[in-house]
């Protein structure tokens, strides 16, 4: 859910490594910051995972300072739905592929001095992959799609953790509530029954669990 602060909210802790007024948009001109929950869970996976600081170059715009920037008329910087990250010591192109491999759905890859080195990372669950400011699309940033199918543990109920949080993220995103605790990483009864809820929408086997499969079907939908 997007969230509405004011600019004086700027020390607010929004999660463990992030705060309202790292997403505030770089003009002087408004007076409210737009975050969206799940970005920030997104963003603090990325943080937890790399173990180094993540740096937001861009986080909400205003619709002027959108304009001025030469952002998209329909960015979702200026929805609070989308950060352009530095994470200190990796390669952008790692942090590209360890947000696909996650279930990030928006994904832009900047590389080189003159793209400016950073990875965006949107909330938005319709996937687009793309690198550079030329906007070009790519399908995927992983050296190969089932390099996450055969890595990553399965994940089912009475299992805890960021994995779990990020898959709690995505089914809520896509529409599939985990109960009233939300993306709490315990993965219960409320989480299972989403799981098998978006199973049966997608012909899948309806085990409550989350490995190659289902996985590779979430990271695939359009």
């Amino acid at each position: 859910m997007v969230q509405v602060y004011g600019r004086g909210e700027s020390a607010k802790k929004l999660s463990t490594n992030f705060g309202v007024g790292e997403f505030a948009c770089k003009c002087n001109c408004c007076s409210q910051v737009l975050v969206d929950d799940v970005l920030v869970e997104r963003l603090q996976q990325i943080r937890d995972h790399f173990g180094t600081a993540v740096n937001i170059n861009s986080g909400y715009r205003c619709e002027a300072h959108n304009a001025k920037v030469g952002g998209s008329k329909t960015s979702h910087h200026m929805k609070g739905m989308a950060a352009d990250i530095r994470v200190v010591g990796v390669k952008p192109a790692e942090v590209a592929k360890y947000a696909e491999s996650v279930g990030i759905r928006r994904i832009g890859l900047y590389e080189g001095n003159t793209e400016g080195n950073f990875v965006h990372i949107g909330s938005g669950t319709t996937k687009r992959f793309w690198k550079g400011h030329a906007g070009t699309n790519v399908e995927t940033f992983l050296d190969t799609v089932r390099t996450i199918t055969v890595e990553l543990p399965v994940l089912k109920r009475g299992m805890k953790g960021n994995a779990v949080k990020a898959l709690q993220a995505q089914l809520i995103g896509y529409g599939y509530p985990c109960g009233s605790s939300g993306t709490d990483g315990s993965f219960g009864s409320a989480t299972e029954a989403a799981v098998k809820a978006y199973q049966k929408d997608h012909g899948l086997e309806e085990d409550g669990s989350v490995g190659r499969i289902t996985r590779s079907t979430m990271l695939g939908i359009a």
